[in-house]
């Protein structure tokens, strides 16, 4: 299981300073669940300054997530659900 895209997952419950973290971290890993990980969290960060000035921007960035996101796992083959539930385990 990749701890970088769990945290792209959690973007919304995330602070900048960890999903920066998270960014630096997954783009220092050569693999290429890493690389997707780590445009997911480009993303998220790109379009979080403009979702606080306005709310349609918090749609842009759910899109932008969930598209990287699908991409991470159709090329890896992981299960998403295995994701979520470990996501559930997280936040207990």
């Amino acid at each position: 299981m990749n701890k970088h895209v769990l945290i792209a997952m959690d973007y919304k419950n995330r602070s900048e300073e960890e999903l920066k973290e998270n960014y630096d971290a997954a783009n220092s890993v050569t693999a290429a669940a890493a690389y997707v990980a780590a445009n997911s969290v480009t993303a998220a960060e790109a379009y979080a300054a403009a979702a606080y000035a306005a709310e349609a921007y918090a749609a842009a960035v759910d899109a932008a997530v969930e598209y990287h996101l699908n991409r991470f796992f159709k090329i890896t083959g992981e299960n998403r659900k295995d994701y979520e539930k470990a996501l559930e385990e997280m936040r207990k």
